[in-house]
């Protein structure tokens, strides 16, 4: 096997390539625009308002009560309190990779050892990754691929699909969530970017989108959105203009 030529900070000088070490897809040695990195230029109010709510909890279980009206509370928790919401959504993060880390190796080996299915005796001791093994069971789903690296060298941007998986003889591009909640359109266009990358590369299309919520909380939801043109992929692209149009003026403003 030919090695490819490294430059200076490891990465191939020619072809696709993700470094592990801090999450970064490259092709022809040029870093290229993350998925997720993108999808933050979306506005989220109603991570606005949590923020804000997480302060205010910080405030009341570190502060002392001096009476019914009043809390008196140290400058340096103060402080604390303005970066409680981060805290908490980097453990949340954390508690979410663990999850996609062991659901990942059920689907491969669901993949390698049982033509994609789940099998009945495949058993968990966390609530969450068995609601998800439970949906699996009951519909039937024929997993295809877990967190495969995919780019578009069209578009110079890249990311890691969850899953695919057919489903009645339908293809989907799956994602499985750890949120609260499915509150707007972001996922989708997420997966809608998988889509656009998948046929890029040569792969038949999928004909829509199934998201897998796992709350911590214990609450579960799947939602699928179906159609074979793919607009979410087309709003993605749009997603991916506004965001380049302001990186370019922060460079050069």
């Amino acid at each position: 096997m030919t090695k490819r030529k490294l430059d200076t900070n490891g990465v191939p000088e020619n072809g696709f390539f993700f470094r592990e070490s801090d999450h970064m897809y490259f092709f022809d040695g040029k870093p290229m625009t993350g998925v997720t990195t993108v999808l933050n230029v979306l506005a989220k109010p109603a991570l606005i308002q949590w923020a804000a709510n997480e302060a205010i909890k910080y405030v009341f279980e570190n502060g002392v009560e001096k009476d019914t009206d009043f809390i008196l509370i140290s400058k340096e928790s103060l402080g604390e309190a303005r970066t409680a919401h981060a805290k908490k959504r980097d453990k949340a993060a954390e508690q979410g990779t663990d999850i996609h880390s062991i659901l990942e190796g059920i689907i491969k080996e669901a993949i390698e050892k049982h033509e994609g299915f789940l099998v009945a005796q495949t058993i968990s001791d966390n609530s969450q990754v068995q609601k998800f093994l439970d949906w699996g069971l009951e519909n039937k789903v024929k997993f295809l691929e877990s967190e495969r690296k995919l780019y578009s060298s069209q578009h110079f941007f890249a990311g890691t699909v969850d899953f695919t998986c057919e489903i009645e003889g339908r293809r989907y591009v799956g994602d499985i969530k750890t949120t609260s909640g499915i509150y707007d359109l972001t996922p989708f266009l997420q997966a809608g970017a998988y889509r656009l990358m998948l046929t890029e590369m040569g792969e038949p299309e999928f004909l829509g989108t199934i998201i897998v919520r796992l709350g911590k909380d214990g609450s579960f939801e799947v939602k699928e959105r179906i159609h074979s043109e793919n607009r979410d992929g087309e709003t993605f692209l749009h997603a991916l203009v506004l965001y380049r149009e302001m990186e370019d003026y922060k460079v050069n403003k």
